[in-house]
């Protein structure tokens, strides 16, 4: 019944419809999958440079976090950042662009204003973000770290992520001998926590 039907339906009214979703569809895979391809070239030639002990230097304050957020305010969002003067570390800098690119848009995702902050601590880095969301429910702060893991869509019923962001993130800061720790902010949404050693 329902392919007897779809056989009577008007081509020249229909199929112009179909294709021209089709082709936009196809486009926009093929230039994600041209970006991601670029973005993959560039985290292996730093992690090659980084495993033969070619430390790459990094400004982490002015930078990678400026561009960063940036990149967020340009989508209307109210970024706040506060930094020490002189945060320069031995990073790949492609792959730290990405974890806090990662962390920034989660946050920037499910709440309208961002702090970010970042200090030296003893031996070590601390980037703070934190946003005005809904937050994460303290037994799933880890679990939230699993690939493909998601959250109840209430969330951000705009939005269907692949659930990689923060695996990924994490798993870049743990390369750097770092990690990522989640938390309540202050303002009752997500506080994310990166540091890095120096």
């Amino acid at each position: 019944m329902g392919n007897r039907l779809i056989g009577r339906l008007p081509k020249v009214g229909i199929r112009p419809v179909i294709d021209g979703r089709e082709r936009g569809v196809r486009e926009s895979l093929e230039e994600q999958c041209m970006a991601m391809a670029k973005n993959a070239a560039k985290l292996i030639e730093d992690n090659l440079r980084f495993a033969s002990g070619e430390g790459i230097s990094c400004i982490i304050a002015d930078t990678t976090i400026g561009g960063v957020a940036e990149a967020a305010r340009r989508n209307g969002r109210i970024i706040v950042i506060e930094t020490d003067a002189d945060l320069t570390l031995p990073l790949r800098p492609n792959a730290i662009k990405r974890c806090l690119t990662n962390l920034v848009e989660n946050a920037v995702r499910y709440g309208n204003h961002v702090d970010i902050t970042a200090r030296r601590n003893g031996e070590s880095v601390e980037v703070v973000i934190e946003d005005d969301g809904p937050g994460i429910p303290r037994e799933s702060q880890e679990e939230v770290f699993k690939p493909f893991f998601r959250l109840d869509d209430s969330r951000n019923p705009n939005y269907a992520g692949a659930g990689l962001g923060l695996a990924i993130a994490r798993d870049i800061a743990r390369g750097h001998g770092g990690d990522i720790l989640l938390d309540k902010s202050s303002t009752g949404g997500l506080r994310a926590t990166l540091w890095l050693p120096i």
